[in-house]
């Protein structure tokens, strides 16, 4: 399913064009997210690549988010992924409360794809 993603109100930027994400979940079931950004990615400044690694307040700097929750449930997983590759995992009991790193089973297998006006990055 794919979702139409607005920058944080705090921080626009007139270069974003588009930012969608999709998620799916493969024959294995797991989750598997594609983020896509269009835009004039020379004026957004962007991390560069290194290497996947676990690294705490991604959303205080430049990251793709989401958030999974059952159906029905009242607690969730935060995602943070950044263009630098490295990712955090958090759980919550309740909105905001409750926050603990999650214990992921495996890291997240992380891939970016540049081009010059676009930036796709993938986990599963």
């Amino acid at each position: 399913m794919r979702h139409q993603l607005v920058c944080h109100p705090d921080t626009p930027n007139a270069a974003i064009d588009s930012l969608w994400a999709e998620a799916t979940r493969d024959h294995t079931n797991h989750l598997r997210i594609l983020f896509h950004l269009s835009g004039v990615l020379d004026e957004i400044r962007l991390a560069p690549p290194g290497l996947p690694q676990w690294a705490d307040g991604l959303w205080q700097r430049s990251c793709l988010e989401a958030f999974v929750r059952p159906v029905g449930g009242d607690a969730y997983v935060e995602l943070n992924f950044s263009p630098s590759l490295s990712w955090a995992a958090y759980e919550f009991d309740t909105y905001r409360h409750g926050m603990r790193a999650a214990g992921l089973s495996a890291p997240p297998d992380l891939k970016r794809c540049d081009s010059h006006s676009t930036l796709e990055m993938t986990t599963r």
